[in-house]
């Protein structure tokens, strides 16, 4: 079990959010919120997929990342 912070995130923005892997398919994504890879294994292995799909990292701070297309 986990925590949910997409509708912080959507009230914050004002914008509905997408979710991985379905978000990598769309080419209009231009920012994705990650959580930190230091996080372990999993969270590595996720940021790597970004990476991949031409997500550029902006920086990070505390849990979550901030990449770029």
């Amino acid at each position: 079990m986990g925590l949910y912070y997409g509708g912080i995130v959507m009230w914050y923005l004002r914008k509905n959010i997408f979710f991985s892997p379905e978000c990598l398919e769309n080419s209009n994504i231009k920012y994705a919120l990650i959580f930190n890879p230091q996080l372990g294994i999993f969270y590595q292995k996720e940021a790597e997929i970004f990476l991949n799909k031409n997500f550029k990292p902006i920086g990070c701070s505390g849990i979550f990342c901030l990449l770029e297309r």
